[in-house]
């Protein structure tokens, strides 16, 4: 008895382990993007392109934007931004992206291009 409770401790151990890993890459992943767009970002145009909620997490927004020809997605949370119905589908808006990564970028809700 005492060996199958030592393995299932161990498992609980490693399942925990990997929970932690997967939490502290996120928290990094996120810090890091913030970090870029602080240190070096640049300016352009995003469009857009599909409004959503997610259950109990709230509202979202996908949008389109351009750097140096490429076109790239981004998503952003609507949620202590702006209310979901003053955003429709085709709406520009100003997007802050990383120069470094561009991948990384944030929807500027306060700066609506007309």
């Amino acid at each position: 008895m005492k060996n199958k409770n030592k393995r299932g401790n161990k498992s609980l151990w490693i399942l925990v382990s990997i929970i932690l890993m997967i939490f502290c890459y996120g928290l990094f992943h996120n810090i890091q993007e913030n970090n870029e767009l602080e240190d070096s970002s640049g300016l352009t145009t995003g469009t857009i392109t599909k409004k959503y909620r997610i259950m109990n997490r709230g509202y979202y927004v996908n949008y389109n934007y351009k750097v140096k020809g490429q076109f790239l997605e981004g998503s952003e949370s609507v949620s202590n931004k702006i209310k979901i119905n003053e955003v429709s589908v085709g709406d520009k808006f100003e997007v802050k992206y990383s120069i470094n990564n561009p991948n990384y970028s944030e929807l500027q809700f306060n700066k609506k291009i007309n």
